[in-house]
C-alpha cells in the first residue's frame, strides 16, 4: 500500500462527543464485522461491498455470522440486503451463501429471493416440504403474493397448499388462535415464544401458573436457546407493564437458562447510560435496553470474582454490586445513577480508585473490560488520547497492567476506536452474547481485532462451497 493509501486508511477523527478515534479499523472486513451486528436500519451494502473486494470469502463468512441465529448476530434484514445484492452482483456467491441458509437462518429467508435464483431457492423449499420438514412448513406464508408464488411453484391448488402446511406444522400459534390453550405443552414451546407469550398463557390459562411453578422447583424447563437476554427481559425495562408473581418467575426461569459464554473468566462490564443510547436500534428497541440486558447477562452469569458487578460510565460512574434474581438485579441497574453522558475517563478513574484504596492486589485486577457503547465517548480534559491510549495511560500511573479491553458495538456510527493490530484490543458487535465463545478461547498473546475476527467466522459451520 502506498504512503498515500496508508494515510487515507489510518486518517484519525472523532467521536460525537470528542475523543480521538479512527474512521476505519484498516481492515474492511473487520469494518463490517465491527459495525454489522449494530447497525440495524442501516444501509450495509457500501461497506459490505468493500469487504467483498478486499476479501470475497472472509467477506461472505462474516455475512453467515450476521445472520446466525444460535452462533452468530441474528441479523435477519441485513443478511437478506446481503444476500440480494449478492444474486445480481455475485450469483456464483449468491449460489454458496443460498445453500448454507436452512442451517444458519430461517427458511423464509429463501422467500425474499428475486431474479434468476428465485427458482433455486423455490426448488430448496419445495424439497423440504415433500420430505416432511415441519421446520421448513412453519415459516411458510398461509396467504398473501409470496404464498400465492410458492403454491405455484409447487404445482398445488390453495387448498392442497394450505393442507400440507396445517399436516406439516405443529406451532403453538395455531393452538392459540384455535382458543386451544388446555393442550398446549409449556415444555415444548420455543424459546421466542415463551418469552413473547407468557402474558398471554398466563392470562388464558391456569394449567400455566402450575407449569411455572414446576419450573421453578427444577421439575419442568423452560426453552432459551435461541432468545438474547434483551428477549428475556424486554418489557421489564424502559415501561410501565406490571408482572404479576408467574410471571416474574417465569422471566427468572428462563434467564437462568441462557447458555452461559462467561463462565469463571474475570470480566467486569461498562454499561454506556448515557443519551445517545436510548436511539432506537431495533423495532421497539433501544440501544440502552441492549447494553443494560447484555450487561446484566455478563455481570450475572460471571462465577469469576467479579460476579454481580458492573460499572456505569456518566459524569460520576458508579461501580455497582449487584443482589437477588435477575428481576431484583435489573431493578438496581436501572436505578443506578444515569448522568446521560459518556465519560469513559472517569470510569477507569473510578474503577483504579477502588482497586488502591483497598490495595487490590494485580492478580485479582479484571483480566477483561467489557465495554457495552456506541463508542461516542466524551473527549478527555488532560490530554488528546483516544479511548485505548487514555485507559493505557490511567493503568500505567496506577501501576497495574493493561486488561484486555473489548469494545462491544451497540449502536453503529461512523468512527471505530482501534484498529485492527492494536494489542489486548477486541472490536465485537451485535446483541447476542455467543461472540463471547470467541473471545474466552482467544489467545491472549496475539489478541487482535482482525485474530479475534478470524477466530469467530473460520468457524467450519461457515464453510462454503464457493465455485470459482
Amino acid at each position: 500500500m502506498s504512503t498515500f493509501a496508508t494515510a487515507v486508511v489510518n486518517r484519525p477523527t472523532r467521536t460525537a462527543n470528542g475523543m480521538r478515534a479512527h474512521a476505519t479499523s484498516g481492515h474492511p472486513v473487520l469494518d463490517l464485522f465491527y459495525q454489522i451486528g449494530a447497525a440495524r436500519g442501516q444501509n450495509i451494502i457500501p461497506t459490505f461491498v468493500a469487504a467483498l473486494v478486499a476479501h470475497r470469502e472472509w467477506a461472505l463468512r462474516v455475512a453467515l455470522w450476521a445472520r446466525d441465529v444460535r452462533g452468530g448476530a441474528g441479523e435477519r434484514q441485513l443478511f437478506r440486503d446481503i444476500v440480494q445484492y449478492l444474486v445480481v452482483h455475485d450469483p456464483l456467491a449468491a449460489r454458496a451463501v443460498i445453500a448454507k441458509i436452512p442451517e444458519i437462518g430461517r427458511w423464509d429467508d429463501l422467500l425474499v429471493i428475486e431474479g434468476p435464483l428465485q427458482a433455486v431457492a423455490l426448488a430448496m423449499i419445495a424439497e423440504a416440504l415433500t420430505a416432511k420438514n415441519g421446520l421448513c412448513a412453519k415459516w411458510m406464508p398461509r396467504q398473501g403474493e409470496i404464498a400465492v408464488r410458492l403454491r405455484r411453484f409447487l404445482g398445488l391448488s390453495p387448498k392442497r397448499y394450505r393442507k400440507l402446511l396445517v399436516e406439516l406444522t405443529n406451532v403453538v400459534e395455531t393452538k392459540m388462535c384455535a382458543q386451544m390453550w388446555d393442550s398446549i405443552e409449556f415444555a415444548k414451546v420455543p424459546s421466542v415464544a415463551a418469552a413473547r407469550y407468557k402474558r398471554a398463557f398466563n392470562r388464558r390459562t391456569s394449567r400455566y401458573a402450575d407449569y411455572v411453578a414446576l419450573v421453578k422447583n427444577g421439575l419442568a424447563t423452560v426453552n432459551s436457546g435461541a432468545v438474547y437476554p434483551y428477549d428475556v427481559l424486554k418489557g421489564l425495562i424502559g415501561t410501565n407493564v406490571a408482572y404479576d408473581a408467574v410471571e416474574i418467575d417465569l422471566v427468572v426461569a428462563q434467564w437462568n437458562a441462557l447458555p452461559n459464554y462467561v463462565g469463571d473468566a474475570s470480566i467486569l462490564p461498562l454499561v454506556d447510560v448515557s443519551g445517545s443510547m436510548t436511539d432506537p436500534c431495533a423495532s421497539g428497541l433501544s440501544a440502552l435496553d441492549v447494553a443494560v440486558s447484555l450487561g446484566l447477562y455478563l455481570a450475572d452469569k460471571n462465577h469469576g470474582a467479579f460476579r454481580d458487578t458492573f460499572v456505569t460510565f456518566s459524569a460520576q460512574p458508579q461501580l455497582l454490586h449487584l443482589k437477588g434474581n435477575v428481576v431484583q438485579k435489573l431493578d438496581q441497574m436501572v436505578k443506578s445513577d444515569w448522568e446521560m453522558n459518556t465519560n469513559l475517563h472517569a470510569a477507569m478513574r473510578e474503577i483504579l480508585r477502588v482497586a488502591l484504596a483497598h490495595q487490590v492486589p494485580a492478580a485479582q485486577m479484571p483480566r477483561y473490560l467489557l465495554i457495552l457503547s456506541d463508542m461516542q465517548f466524551d473527549a478527555c480534559v488532560a490530554h488528546d488520547d483516544s479511548a485505548i491510549q487514555m485507559m493505557a495511560r490511567q493503568y500505567a500511573v496506577a501501576g497495574y497492567a493493561m486488561p484486555v479491553v473489548i469494545f462491544w458495538n451497540i449502536n453503529n456510527h461512523d468512527n471505530i476506536p482501534v484498529q485492527q493490530h492494536a494489542s489486548g484490543a477486541m472490536l465485537v458487535s451485535g446483541f447476542s452474547p455467543g461472540i463471547l465463545k470467541a473471545v474466552m478461547k482467544a489467545e491472549m498473546d496475539s489478541l487482535t481485532p482482525l485474530g479475534l475476527m478470524l477466530s469467530v467466522i473460520m468457524d467450519p459451520r461457515y464453510d462454503l462451497a464457493l465455485a470459482e
